[in-house]
């Protein structure tokens, strides 16, 4: 993208959704997922006039501090993989957790476009 474009990871890292923020709603609109989880960390990768910008791991209820930056991630085609040390999302392998994604971009007025969650399991 010419501009400035986003893709955020949701993960529910106690596997409740009553806790965290919720992605049932995004800036006062609902997203239109019919199971909603409750992210304790989002896992972002921007660009910006087509150079990365926004690498970052961060908190939803302090989206200001980062937890971790920088992290390796290739994009290949429509594929976009992340390699992230674990205990900057605060999950161990074993654990399950809540996902969901979403994606937005100036380009196209700042459109969002929701992934429905799915459970992750954290095979070591």
């Amino acid at each position: 993208m010419a501009n400035r474009y986003y893709y955020h990871w949701l993960l529910d890292t106690d596997n409740n959704p009553a806790t965290g923020r919720s992605n049932a709603e995004y800036e006062g609109s609902p997203t239109g997922v019919s199971k909603p989880i409750g992210a304790e960390r989002v896992l972002m990768i921007g660009w910006r006039d087509g150079k990365p910008g926004g690498i970052e791991i961060y908190d939803p209820a302090n989206e200001d501090v980062a937890l971790a930056t920088n992290f390796t991630y290739q994009a290949s085609g429509n594929t976009l993989t992340a390699i992230v040390p674990l205990a900057a999302l605060g999950v161990s392998p074993g654990q399950t957790v809540g996902f969901s994604a979403f994606q937005e971009g100036a380009s196209e007025g700042w459109k969002v476009d929701w992934l429905e969650s799915q459970s992750l399991a954290l095979n070591p």
